[in-house]
């Protein structure tokens, strides 16, 4: 008679981990009001210049009846380089054990048409004292022209450019423990796992910013950025949960069974077998399994198995 095995029971396996997004902010802008000013002041919405010409809002630029955010074009009467304009956050991410952070917003930058005067406009980090973390910056003057990376200490050139009047998604994650972070510019990847910021400034979450840097005060240009979808996620690690250990049986040519089973690194592990499901004996040679500190998988083999009859096996975790 043909021997039968089967592996009847096995413990949980521990440790797995699924991301949990928190959203911290989010906004299509189709709340607000229309027309030039008409940004700052909504939905706690900030500046840091108070000239109302140079931010507002805009309708149907990529989408009949969809209304967007606006900053530049006009001319500011200002001395100031940079123009921001703001939603305060104000998070702090590892102290609320949520070390990631996800930006995503649409942007398109529209070239100066009246005049051959160009700027540079920025989506900025600031942390909660006003201090610049990080930018990407899209350069739209002639020396500089593409998308820069700035860590609040130097900038450097991603070498990927960008069209005018083109709606494009930019996607940042921001690892604020270990200060590294990605960009992404529709599927183009901008940089992965760069240092985030190279200042001396605590790492936390003041806000994001779009900025205009005005690279002549004197002469403007007519140049501006369009923003919308403007969402800010915190991502933490939700409480492990268990996930079923599988056991895999299989007679070898030899007569040998081997038994393979999904497991957690640096555990012990405890086969036993029975020949009725009742009692259960641990006394199989290498019956103890411990798994190395990266293995993923427990296995042994039972070089006792009968030739016929029946075997049940099952495999137990071991408390530490």
């Amino acid at each position: 008679m043909a021997v039968l095995f089967l592996a009847i029971a096995a413990t949980a396996v521990p440790a797995i981990a699924a991301e949990q997004t928190t959203e911290l902010y989010h906004t299509d802008f189709s709340n607000f009001p229309a027309g030039d000013g008409k940004l700052v002041g909504q939905d706690g919405w900030e500046s840091t210049h108070p000239d109302e010409i140079v931010h507002g809002t805009v309708d149907d630029r990529f989408q009949q009846g969809n209304r967007s955010a606006s900053l530049g074009f006009l001319v500011p009467d200002t001395s100031d380089k940079i123009i921001s304009v703001y939603r305060p956050i104000n998070y702090d991410p590892v102290a609320s054990k949520t070390p990631v952070i996800e930006f995503s917003a649409s942007v398109a930058i529209f070239d100066s048409f009246d005049t051959v005067f160009y700027d540079s406009f920025y989506i900025s980090v600031f942390n909660s004292n006003a201090d610049l973390l990080a930018s990407i910056v899209f350069d739209n003057t002639e020396e500089n022209f593409g998308i820069w990376r700035a860590d609040g200490d130097g900038f450097y050139d991603t070498s990927v450019t960008f069209e005018h009047s083109k709606l494009y998604q930019l996607r940042l994650r921001i690892d604020f423990a270990n200060n590294r972070w990605t960009a992404a510019l529709d599927d183009t990847e901008l940089f992965t796992d760069a240092p985030f910021s190279n200042s001396a400034a605590n790492l936390e979450l003041g806000d994001f910013s779009a900025e205009w840097e005005i690279s002549d005060v004197s002469n403007p240009g007519d140049n501006w950025m369009l923003f919308d979808n403007w969402t800010v996620n915190a991502i933490g690690e939700e409480e492990p949960f268990s996930a079923p250990m599988r056991v895999k049986i299989k007679r070898l040519p030899n007569g040998d069974v081997s038994l393979l089973w999904n497991a957690q690194p640096s555990t012990r592990y405890q086969v036993e077998t029975s020949s009725d499901c009742e009692t259960w004996d641990t006394s199989l040679q290498g019956s103890q399994v411990t798994t190395g500190v990266e293995e993923h998988v427990g296995s042994l083999t039972d070089r006792s198995a009968p030739s016929a009859g029946v075997r049940y096996y099952r495999v137990r975790r071991q408390l530490p």
